[in-house]
C-alpha cells in the first residue's frame, strides 16, 4: 500500500471521532441511553401543584435506578417564569417552585445524557402549576381609639382597613362589628361612634374567609386626657449631670376628674445621649440634643417633649508654658481645651502684653518684633474667664563680633595701658556677653584695659581675642605691637592727685595740709626727676613732689626731668600759701583756713629723685632770682654736655 492511501484512511478515521463532538455531542445522540431508565415526580397535590403568590412547593423525583455511574443529568425547568420560578437544591432530585405572580404554567422534569434533553415518556415529566394571590390579612386603623362621651356630646372616629396581599385575587370586602354596641357602636363603612363610658372591639372580618379579620380597641371615657406639659421645655446640662423633668396633664374639663389612667410614659428620642425612667429623671451618657417625650398612657397621641442639650463644658484651656523666639521670626501656638470633647464655643481671643516685643494675630501666630519678655493670653469666648498664658521672650543672636575704637590701631607705648572696645553685631543683639583673653607680656581686665607687664619691651607682639558668650565660634583676634616712646617724643606734665594739669597755674593753699604732685610722662627712657621750691621758708618740696606750706606767701616749685643722655625739661607752676593767720593793725587776728589735698601720684617712668631749696624770700625779686639760677645752671650743663661732645 502506497503512502498516500495509508494517509487518506487515517485521514477518514480521525474525521469519524471528531466530528460528533463539534456538533456538542454524538451524532447518534438520539439514539444515545440513559443510565436511567425512569423517573417518578411527587407533589403535594399527586400531578400537579397549586400556591399562593410567594409561597414555594416541591417537586420531588425519585428516578430509576437510584444510583449511576454515568453523567446523566436532571433538570427543572420552569415554561413561564413570570408565574412560577423552580430551582433544584444540592442533591439535584428536589425541585423548589415559587409561586410568582398569578396564573398557570408548566413545569418540566427531564434528563440530560450528554447534554441532549431526553423526551421519551419514562424520562421527561410535564408538572401543571397553578399560582394564586388569595387573601391573607386584615388590618384595622388605628388600631386603637379613646373616645369621649357625656352632656350630650358623642366622639366619633373613622376606621379604615387593609388587607394584604395588594393586589389579591380574593373579595376584599369586609363587615364590621362591635363587641359591646352599648359601649361603642360601629356602621357598614367603619365609623365608631362612643355610647358610653367602657371599652369594646371593633373587627372588620373579610367577606372571603371568616378566619381572617382585624380589630380595634375602643376606650370611652367621660373626662378625657386632652394635654400634657413637660418642664423645663428645654434646657441645657452636663453630660455627667442629670435634669428632673415633671409633666402636668390638661383634662377637657379641669373641673371635672378624669376616668382616665392619669400614667405618663416617659421615653427618650436617642438612648445613646440620655436615657429617663419612669419618673422622668433624665440621665446623661454622652453630648449632644436630645427630646425627651412624655406621652398619656391612657391616650398615647397626647404627647409632649422637653429639649434637652447635653454639653461638655469647658474647664481649662492651656499652651505650652514658654519659648524662644529670635527677632524677625514667627511661632504658632495652640490650645488644648479640658476636656478635649467640650461641646463649648471653642473660638479663642488672643493678646499680647506688649506688641513692641511680640504680636500675635486672630490664630495664634506670634511674630518677634522686639528684644524682651513678654506674656501671650488666650482667653476662651464662650467663657472669657478661662485663660492660659504664654511666655514669650525674643532675642536677637548675635552674628559677628569686632573691635571698636580706633580698631585700625596696631601698637601700644611701652609702660602705657590701652582700652580695647567690643562692637557686637547686630547693634541690638540680646548676646552682649564676650570674653577677652591675651596672649603675650600683657593683661586684660573685664573692661578690656590692656596693661603690659613688666617684662615687655619693645616689639614685642601681643594677641588680643574677643569671644562671644553665647556663642564660642564668634571671634575675633586683634595684634598689637609694643612700641618704646624715647623721652624726646614722650609727652610730660605737672598733675596734681586728681590728675588735673597744673602747670603754669597757681595753686592755692588755704590750709597747711600737705599736697602732693606728680610729673606725667608717657617717655620710655630712664630720667631723673628733680623738685625745687623757690623759697622753702614759705614751702617746702621733697622728692616725691610733695608740697608742705609753711608760712602766707608764694612760692615757685619746679620740677626738672633729666635722661641719661643729660636732656632735660623743666616745669613750674606757683604755690600761693593762705593758711595762716594773719595779725591787722589794730591787733585783730584773721585767720584763712581750708582743707588741703594730701595724696599722691606716682610717675609712670623710672625715676631717680632729688629736692633742693633756696634761701628765705618773702617778695617777688627772690623768687624770679630763683629762675634765673635755674636756667643759668641748666645752660652751663648744656654747655658742658656739648664740650664733652665735642672731645670725644
Amino acid at each position: 500500500m502506497s503512502h498516500k492511501k495509508t494517509i487518506q484512511i487515517f485521514i477518514a478515521l480521525a474525521l469519524t471521532l471528531i466530528l460528533p463532538f463539534s456538533f456538542g455531542g454524538s451524532l447518534f445522540a438520539e439514539d444515545a441511553p440513559s443510565h436511567y431508565t425512569s423517573l417518578s415526580c411527587a407533589t403535594a397535590i399527586p400531578g400537579s401543584l397549586a400556591m399562593n403568590v410567594g409561597y414555594s412547593r416541591n417537586i420531588t423525583v425519585t428516578p430509576t435506578p437510584l444510583s449511576i455511574t454515568g453523567g446523566d443529568t436532571i433538570v427543572f425547568e420552569s415554561e413561564n417564569p413570570s408565574v412560577a420560578t423552580v430551582e433544584a437544591n444540592s442533591t439535584g432530585l428536589v425541585g423548589s417552585v415559587t409561586g410568582v405572580s398569578s396564573g398557570s404554567t408548566n413545569i418540566d422534569v427531564y434528563v440530560v445524557v450528554n447534554g441532549v434533553k431526553q423526551t421519551s415518556e419514562a424520562l421527561s415529566k410535564k408538572i401543571p402549576v397553578r399560582v394564586t394571590n388569595h387573601l391573607n390579612s386584615i388590618t384595622v386603623n388605628p388600631g386603637s381609639a379613646s373616645l369621649q362621651v357625656g352632656d350630650g356630646a358623642r366622639d366619633t372616629v373613622q376606621l379604615t382597613y387593609a388587607y394584604s396581599p395588594n393586589p389579591t385575587d380574593s373579595d376584599t370586602t369586609v363587615t364590621w362589628s362591635s363587641s359591646d354596641t352599648a359601649i361603642a357602636a360601629v356602621d357598614a363603612d367603619g365609623l365608631v361612634t362612643a355610647v358610653s363610658e367602657g371599652s369594646a372591639t371593633i373587627t372588620a372580618k373579610s367577606n372571603y374567609s371568616e378566619y381572617i379579620f382585624g380589630t380595634c380597641s375602643i376606650q370611652v371615657q367621660s373626662n378625657p386626657i386632652i394635654g400634657i406639659t413637660v418642664s423645663p421645655a428645654a434646657t441645657s446640662v452636663e453630660v455627667t449631670g442629670t435634669v428632673q423633668l415633671s409633666s402636668t396633664l390638661i383634662l377637657k374639663d379641669p373641673n371635672f376628674e378624669t376616668t382616665d389612667d392619669q400614667t405618663v410614659n416617659w421615653t427618650s428620642s436617642d438612648d445613646t445621649i440620655a436615657t429617663v425612667d419612669s419618673n422622668g429623671l433624665v440621665t446623661n451618657h454622652s453630648t449632644g440634643q436630645v427630646e425627651t417625650i412624655a406621652a398619656s398612657k391612657a391616650r398615647p397621641s397626647v404627647t409632649a417633649s422637653s429639649l434637652i442639650n447635653v454639653m461638655r463644658d469647658l474647664k481649662k484651656i492651656s499652651i505650652k508654658p514658654s519659648t524662644t523666639i529670635h527677632k524677625g521670626n514667627t511661632e504658632q501656638l495652640a490650645v488644648t481645651y479640658d476636656p478635649e470633647d467640650t461641646t463649648v464655643d471653642k473660638s479663642i481671643t488672643w493678646s499680647s502684653l506688649n506688641s513692641a516685643v511680640a504680636s500675635v494675630d486672630e490664630n495664634g501666630k506670634v511674630t518677634a518684633v522686639g528684644i524682651g519678655t513678654i506674656t501671650i493670653t488666650a482667653a476662651s469666648n464662650s467663657k472669657p474667664e478661662i485663660k492660659a498664658s504664654h511666655v514669650v521672650t525674643v532675642d536677637n543672636p548675635i552674628q559677628s563680633i569686632d573691635f571698636g575704637m580706633n580698631p585700625d590701631k596696631d601698637t601700644i607705648d611701652l609702660g602705657k595701658s590701652a582700652r580695647m572696645m567690643a562692637v557686637l553685631t547686630p547693634a541690638d543683639t540680646s548676646d552682649t556677653s564676650y570674653i577677652w583673653s591675651i596672649s603675650g607680656p600683657a593683661s586684660i581686665d573685664e573692661n578690656g584695659i590692656v596693661t603690659l607687664s613688666s617684662s615687655a619691651k619693645g616689639g614685642d607682639v601681643i594677641n588680643i581675642t574677643i569671644t562671644s558668650d553665647a556663642d564660642p565660634k564668634i571671634t575675633v583676634t586683634k595684634k598689637l605691637t609694643v612700641v618704646e616712646r624715647p623721652f624726646a617724643e614722650s609727652e610730660r606734665d605737672i598733675v596734681d592727685s586728681d590728675g588735673g594739669s597744673v602747670a603754669g597755674a597757681t595753686i592755692v593753699f588755704d590750709s597747711a595740709a600737705p599736697r602732693t604732685f606728680s610729673l606725667k610722662t608717657d617717655t620710655t627712657d630712664d630720667v631723673t626727676v628733680t623738685w625745687i621750691s623757690s623759697d622753702s621758708n614759705i614751702a617746702s618740696v621733697d622728692r616725691n613732689g610733695t608740697v608742705t606750706p609753711l608760712a602766707n606767701g608764694t612760692v615757685t616749685i619746679t620740677v626738672t626731668i633729666t635722661d641719661t643722655k643729660g636732656n632735660s625739661y623743666t616745669q613750674s607752676f606757683y604755690a600761693d600759701i593762705q593758711a595762716f593767720k594773719a595779725t591787722s593793725a589794730g591787733g585783730v587776728s584773721n585767720t584763712i583756713s581750708s582743707t588741703g589735698n594730701a595724696s599722691g601720684n606716682t610717675s609712670a617712668a623710672t625715676v631717680k629723685t632729688a629736692s633742693t631749696s633756696t634761701g628765705d624770700q618773702t617778695n617777688v625779686l627772690p623768687t624770679l632770682l630763683a629762675i634765673i639760677v635755674s636756667m643759668a645752671i641748666f645752660t652751663m650743663a648744656l654747655v658742658y654736655r656739648k664740650k664733652q661732645i665735642t672731645d670725644m
